[in-house]
Protein backbone atom coordinates (compact mmCIF):
# COMPACT_ATOMS: atom_id res chain seq x y z
CA UNK A 1 0.00 0.00 0.00
CA UNK A 2 1.65 3.40 -1.26
CA UNK A 3 -0.40 5.67 -0.08
CA UNK A 4 -3.50 6.42 2.15
CA UNK A 5 -7.49 4.93 1.19
CA UNK A 6 -8.59 7.90 -0.43
CA UNK A 7 -12.12 8.01 1.00
CA UNK A 8 -13.20 11.92 1.85
CA UNK A 9 -10.56 13.40 3.88
CA UNK A 10 -11.58 16.47 6.87
CA UNK A 11 -9.14 19.00 8.44
CA UNK A 12 -9.76 18.39 12.10
CA UNK A 13 -8.06 19.88 15.24
CA UNK A 14 -6.54 16.70 17.16
CA UNK A 15 -3.24 16.13 18.43
CA UNK A 16 -1.16 12.56 18.06
CA UNK A 17 0.64 10.78 20.55
CA UNK A 18 2.61 7.42 21.17
CA UNK A 19 -0.19 5.07 23.12
CA UNK A 20 2.41 5.47 26.67
CA UNK A 21 1.71 8.73 26.36
CA UNK A 22 -1.61 9.55 28.13
CA UNK A 23 -0.97 13.40 28.78
CA UNK A 24 0.03 13.88 25.26
CA UNK A 25 3.26 15.71 26.92
CA UNK A 26 5.05 14.63 23.42
CA UNK A 27 2.02 14.89 20.88
CA UNK A 28 2.33 15.68 17.12
CA UNK A 29 -0.53 17.95 15.37
CA UNK A 30 -2.71 16.74 13.72
CA UNK A 31 -3.60 17.23 9.43
CA UNK A 32 -6.56 15.70 8.79
CA UNK A 33 -8.76 12.16 9.24
CA UNK A 34 -11.00 9.94 6.83
CA UNK A 35 -13.22 7.01 7.57
CA UNK A 36 -10.22 4.72 7.88
CA UNK A 37 -6.95 6.66 8.63
CA UNK A 38 -5.62 10.11 10.18
CA UNK A 39 -2.30 12.38 9.22
CA UNK A 40 -0.22 14.23 11.46
CA UNK A 41 2.66 16.41 11.32
CA UNK A 42 6.43 15.06 12.17
CA UNK A 43 9.85 17.15 12.98
CA UNK A 44 11.54 14.99 11.04
CA UNK A 45 11.45 12.30 8.73
CA UNK A 46 13.38 9.74 9.69
CA UNK A 47 11.15 9.30 12.99
CA UNK A 48 8.75 6.60 10.93
CA UNK A 49 8.99 4.60 8.02
CA UNK A 50 6.29 3.29 5.81
CA UNK A 51 4.94 -0.23 6.91
CA UNK A 52 5.49 0.65 10.28
CA UNK A 53 2.65 -1.17 12.96
CA UNK A 54 2.06 2.17 15.45
CA UNK A 55 -0.43 2.31 18.70
CA UNK A 56 -1.57 5.51 18.84
CA UNK A 57 -3.55 8.22 21.34
CA UNK A 58 -5.78 10.80 19.85
CA UNK A 59 -6.87 13.94 21.44
CA UNK A 60 -10.14 15.98 19.78
CA UNK A 61 -9.51 19.17 20.90
CA UNK A 62 -12.81 20.60 19.80
CA UNK A 63 -14.61 18.34 22.37
CA UNK A 64 -12.21 17.18 24.53
CA UNK A 65 -12.13 13.99 23.59
CA UNK A 66 -9.47 11.07 23.67
CA UNK A 67 -9.14 7.88 21.77
CA UNK A 68 -6.98 4.62 21.21
CA UNK A 69 -6.02 3.48 18.21
CA UNK A 70 -4.29 0.38 18.71
CA UNK A 71 -4.08 -1.19 15.22
CA UNK A 72 -2.55 1.57 12.88
CA UNK A 73 -0.02 1.42 10.04
CA UNK A 74 1.83 4.24 8.47
CA UNK A 75 1.27 3.78 4.87
CA UNK A 76 2.91 6.91 3.47
CA UNK A 77 5.86 9.60 4.86
CA UNK A 78 5.42 12.81 2.66
CA UNK A 79 7.44 16.29 2.49
CA UNK A 80 4.63 19.00 1.57
CA UNK A 81 6.50 22.21 1.38
CA UNK A 82 8.05 22.74 4.62
CA UNK A 83 6.10 19.89 6.27
CA UNK A 84 6.27 16.33 6.58
CA UNK A 85 3.05 14.74 7.16
CA UNK A 86 2.57 10.78 8.13
CA UNK A 87 -0.36 9.31 6.58
CA UNK A 88 -1.76 6.04 8.86
CA UNK A 89 -4.40 3.80 7.99
CA UNK A 90 -6.23 1.81 10.61
CA UNK A 91 -5.50 -2.14 9.75
CA UNK A 92 -8.09 -3.36 12.09
CA UNK A 93 -11.28 -2.47 13.91
CA UNK A 94 -12.50 -3.29 16.97
CA UNK A 95 -16.09 -1.85 17.96
CA UNK A 96 -14.79 0.68 20.53
CA UNK A 97 -12.16 1.68 18.14
CA UNK A 98 -14.55 2.57 15.14
CA UNK A 99 -16.83 4.10 17.71
CA UNK A 100 -13.78 6.66 18.80
CA UNK A 101 -12.91 7.07 14.86
CA UNK A 102 -16.06 7.98 13.89
CA UNK A 103 -16.40 10.28 16.71
CA UNK A 104 -13.05 11.68 15.46
CA UNK A 105 -14.38 12.25 11.74
CA UNK A 106 -17.83 12.20 11.87
CA UNK A 107 -18.38 15.43 13.94
CA UNK A 108 -21.64 16.76 11.99
CA UNK A 109 -24.35 15.13 9.97
CA UNK A 110 -22.84 16.86 6.41
CA UNK A 111 -19.23 15.35 7.66
CA UNK A 112 -21.03 12.01 8.00
CA UNK A 113 -23.13 11.76 4.84
CA UNK A 114 -19.84 12.58 2.51
CA UNK A 115 -17.40 10.65 4.17
CA UNK A 116 -19.86 7.41 4.02
CA UNK A 117 -21.00 8.63 0.43
CA UNK A 118 -17.08 7.92 -1.06
CA UNK A 119 -16.47 5.26 0.61
CA UNK A 120 -16.60 1.46 -0.21
CA UNK A 121 -17.29 -2.03 1.87
CA UNK A 122 -13.68 -2.97 1.67
CA UNK A 123 -12.84 -0.25 3.37
CA UNK A 124 -14.66 -1.52 6.64
CA UNK A 125 -11.77 -3.90 8.10
CA UNK A 126 -14.46 -4.86 11.21
CA UNK A 127 -12.24 -6.85 13.66
CA UNK A 128 -14.29 -8.15 16.77
CA UNK A 129 -10.68 -8.55 18.66
CA UNK A 130 -11.29 -6.95 22.08
CA UNK A 131 -14.97 -6.37 21.01
CA UNK A 132 -17.27 -7.54 24.08
CA UNK A 133 -21.00 -9.18 22.93
CA UNK A 134 -23.93 -7.38 23.53
CA UNK A 135 -26.62 -8.30 26.65
CA UNK A 136 -29.43 -6.83 24.95
CA UNK A 137 -31.40 -9.12 23.31
CA UNK A 138 -32.83 -6.42 20.87
CA UNK A 139 -29.51 -6.60 19.21
CA UNK A 140 -29.88 -10.32 18.49
CA UNK A 141 -32.90 -10.12 17.14
CA UNK A 142 -31.43 -7.64 14.72
CA UNK A 143 -28.51 -9.58 13.53
CA UNK A 144 -31.20 -12.20 12.62
CA UNK A 145 -33.39 -9.53 10.50
CA UNK A 146 -29.87 -9.08 8.75
CA UNK A 147 -28.71 -12.54 8.45
CA UNK A 148 -32.20 -13.55 7.36
CA UNK A 149 -31.71 -10.95 4.50
CA UNK A 150 -27.78 -12.05 3.62
CA UNK A 151 -29.42 -15.64 3.33
CA UNK A 152 -32.23 -14.35 1.25
CA UNK A 153 -29.94 -11.87 -0.88
CA UNK A 154 -27.15 -14.74 -1.34
CA UNK A 155 -29.86 -17.09 -2.21
CA UNK A 156 -31.53 -14.73 -4.95
CA UNK A 157 -28.26 -14.08 -6.32
CA UNK A 158 -27.21 -17.75 -6.69
CA UNK A 159 -30.35 -18.26 -9.08
CA UNK A 160 -29.81 -15.44 -10.59
CA UNK A 161 -25.86 -16.50 -11.47
CA UNK A 162 -27.06 -19.66 -12.73
CA UNK A 163 -29.33 -18.33 -15.47
CA UNK A 164 -26.24 -16.21 -16.32
CA UNK A 165 -23.82 -18.64 -16.85
CA UNK A 166 -26.01 -21.54 -18.51
CA UNK A 167 -26.70 -18.20 -20.85
CA UNK A 168 -23.56 -17.26 -21.35
CA UNK A 169 -22.25 -21.04 -21.64
CA UNK A 170 -24.90 -21.97 -24.44
CA UNK A 171 -23.99 -18.25 -26.48
CA UNK A 172 -20.54 -19.19 -26.68
CA UNK A 173 -21.13 -23.47 -27.53
CA UNK A 174 -23.64 -22.18 -30.06
CA UNK A 175 -20.71 -19.60 -31.85
CA UNK A 176 -19.15 -22.99 -32.37
CA UNK A 177 -20.47 -23.93 -35.94
CA UNK A 178 -19.68 -20.53 -37.37
CA UNK A 179 -15.96 -20.93 -36.71
CA UNK A 180 -12.98 -22.20 -37.82
CA UNK A 181 -11.47 -25.47 -36.26
CA UNK A 182 -8.75 -22.99 -34.82
CA UNK A 183 -10.93 -20.65 -33.44
CA UNK A 184 -13.33 -23.44 -32.44
CA UNK A 185 -10.22 -24.66 -30.06
CA UNK A 186 -9.88 -20.84 -28.89
CA UNK A 187 -13.86 -20.92 -27.89
CA UNK A 188 -13.92 -24.29 -26.16
CA UNK A 189 -10.61 -22.97 -23.96
CA UNK A 190 -12.57 -19.40 -23.03
CA UNK A 191 -15.91 -22.07 -21.87
CA UNK A 192 -13.32 -24.36 -19.75
CA UNK A 193 -12.18 -21.00 -18.06
CA UNK A 194 -15.89 -19.94 -17.56
CA UNK A 195 -16.53 -23.40 -16.34
CA UNK A 196 -13.92 -23.50 -13.77
CA UNK A 197 -14.83 -19.68 -12.76
CA UNK A 198 -18.46 -20.93 -12.19
CA UNK A 199 -17.33 -23.98 -10.29
CA UNK A 200 -15.24 -21.57 -7.87
CA UNK A 201 -18.18 -19.10 -7.65
CA UNK A 202 -20.34 -21.51 -6.99
CA UNK A 203 -18.67 -23.07 -4.15
CA UNK A 204 -18.43 -20.03 -2.33
CA UNK A 205 -21.77 -18.75 -2.57
CA UNK A 206 -22.74 -21.82 -0.90
CA UNK A 207 -19.72 -21.71 1.53
CA UNK A 208 -20.95 -18.13 2.80
CA UNK A 209 -24.67 -19.23 2.70
CA UNK A 210 -23.73 -22.11 4.65
CA UNK A 211 -22.19 -19.57 6.97
CA UNK A 212 -24.54 -17.09 6.88
CA UNK A 213 -27.00 -20.35 8.02
CA UNK A 214 -25.50 -21.12 10.58
CA UNK A 215 -25.17 -17.70 12.47
CA UNK A 216 -28.87 -17.70 12.01
CA UNK A 217 -29.13 -20.94 13.58
CA UNK A 218 -26.79 -20.06 16.74
CA UNK A 219 -28.82 -16.79 16.72
CA UNK A 220 -31.97 -19.11 17.23
CA UNK A 221 -30.45 -21.75 19.89
CA UNK A 222 -33.73 -22.74 22.07
CA UNK A 223 -33.73 -21.45 25.64
CA UNK A 224 -34.51 -24.62 27.57
CA UNK A 225 -31.88 -27.11 28.62
CA UNK A 226 -32.63 -30.22 26.24
CA UNK A 227 -33.65 -28.37 22.93
CA UNK A 228 -30.52 -26.68 23.60
CA UNK A 229 -28.54 -29.96 23.41
CA UNK A 230 -30.76 -31.49 20.50
CA UNK A 231 -29.91 -27.80 18.85
CA UNK A 232 -26.46 -28.50 19.64
CA UNK A 233 -26.54 -31.57 17.71
CA UNK A 234 -28.24 -30.45 14.73
CA UNK A 235 -25.54 -27.56 14.61
CA UNK A 236 -22.55 -30.22 14.63
CA UNK A 237 -24.69 -32.07 11.93
CA UNK A 238 -24.98 -28.84 9.45
CA UNK A 239 -21.28 -28.45 10.24
CA UNK A 240 -20.03 -31.61 9.28
CA UNK A 241 -22.55 -31.32 5.79
CA UNK A 242 -22.64 -27.86 4.65
CA UNK A 243 -18.98 -26.43 5.64
CA UNK A 244 -16.04 -28.15 3.59
CA UNK A 245 -12.76 -29.04 5.33
CA UNK A 246 -10.83 -25.80 5.46
CA UNK A 247 -13.84 -23.81 6.92
CA UNK A 248 -14.43 -26.74 9.76
CA UNK A 249 -10.64 -26.29 10.71
CA UNK A 250 -10.91 -22.47 10.78
CA UNK A 251 -14.05 -22.82 12.30
CA UNK A 252 -12.15 -25.07 15.39
CA UNK A 253 -9.44 -22.54 15.30
CA UNK A 254 -11.59 -19.29 15.99
CA UNK A 255 -12.73 -21.44 18.94
CA UNK A 256 -8.81 -21.47 20.05
CA UNK A 257 -8.56 -17.97 20.04
CA UNK A 258 -7.91 -17.54 16.24
CA UNK A 259 -9.28 -13.89 14.20
CA UNK A 260 -11.48 -15.15 11.19
CA UNK A 261 -8.23 -14.48 8.96
CA UNK A 262 -5.45 -15.47 10.72
CA UNK A 263 -7.69 -19.32 11.34
CA UNK A 264 -8.41 -19.21 7.34
CA UNK A 265 -4.90 -19.09 6.58
CA UNK A 266 -3.45 -21.37 9.33
CA UNK A 267 -6.39 -23.90 8.36
CA UNK A 268 -5.03 -23.60 4.67
CA UNK A 269 -1.76 -24.14 6.01
CA UNK A 270 -2.39 -27.43 7.74
CA UNK A 271 -4.09 -29.11 5.00
CA UNK A 272 -1.50 -28.09 2.67
CA UNK A 273 1.00 -29.95 5.20
CA UNK A 274 -1.58 -32.96 5.25
CA UNK A 275 -1.54 -33.15 1.58
CA UNK A 276 2.24 -33.88 0.92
Amino acid sequence: MSEQRQSVRFPRKFLVTDYQDENFEYAFEGVDVNLTGLSFLLPDAELFLPGQPLALRVRATDIAENYALDSVEIVHIQQRDDQIICGCHITQVSSDQLLAHHRLVMQNEAAADASMAASELREFDFNQQNSSLSHQPGDYQQASFALNLAVEELTGGVQSDEGHWLGLTQGLEGLMSHLKQDEQQQVLSLIESFKRFHQQQESRNEQVLALSLLAKMLVHTPATEADRLAWQTLIRDFETRFLDERLLLAYDLMHQGLEAREALVEAENQLAKESL
